[in-house]
């Protein structure tokens, strides 16, 4: 929920739903998906800005994305870039590996670029489990622009936050916001139980 609209994300058809508290009524038909019965449901794509279309000064035409998933009366005529994202496990030992992931987050309400790495250690029963590393840190590099933005490029080390916050878990974020990208790349290595992985990039619109 945001504010007073009620919010729904799909992600395998890339919509995002609103409905105005007002009709609170009909939450169910938002709940169940029946977005397109019922004329109280606003839907968007996850490429669009939400937020910034539920929420101007005057209150933009309420349409539904036209078949290149943007929405009309957007304030920014560039395009999204779309979702794009490497998951992988690096395997150190045969019983010590680091789940690793690069990704484009596009949730319409919410976007980010996002480096996340978890280290994880095979018990004797065959489960992976969280394993505690504080030596962690993420080696990137990116270069993005927002729809409508300046561009903007860097690199640097992520490390983990010492013996009072670590676990096995950590992630750097060099770009979160309710703005999409227009276009990206951004690349890691990740750092865990003495081992750097081998670096993998996503990349879209560049």
């Amino acid at each position: 929920m945001i504010d007073d609209y009620y919010i729904s994300i799909d992600l395998a058809s890339q919509e995002v739903a609103a409905l105005n508290t007002v009709y609170e009524s009909d939450i169910q038909d938002l709940v169940q998906g029946n977005y397109y019965i019922n004329n109280n449901i606003v839907v968007y794509s996850t490429s669009d800005e939400v937020v910034y279309l539920l929420y101007p000064e005057e209150a933009i035409a309420r349409k539904r994305p036209d078949e290149a998933g943007r929405t009309n009366g957007l304030f920014c005529g560039e395009s999204g870039a779309g979702r794009e994202k490497v998951d992988y496990s690096f395997y150190i030992t045969p019983r010590f590996r680091q789940n690793n992931k690069i990704v484009y987050q596009k949730l319409g309400i919410y976007f980010s670029l996002l480096a996340k790495t978890k280290l994880q250690y095979k018990s004797d029963l065959g489960f992976w489990i969280s394993n505690d590393d504080c030596s962690q840190y993420i080696e990137y590099y990116y270069q993005y622009k927002p729809k409508c933005r300046s561009s903007r490029l860097g690199s640097g080390v992520q490390y983990d936050g010492g013996s009072n916050e670590c676990d096995n878990t950590l992630k750097y974020r060099p770009y979160e916001s309710i703005r999409g990208l227009h276009n990206y790349f951004f690349g890691a290595r990740f750092f865990g139980h003495g081992s750097l992985s081998d670096g993998f990039e996503i990349r879209n619109g560049i």
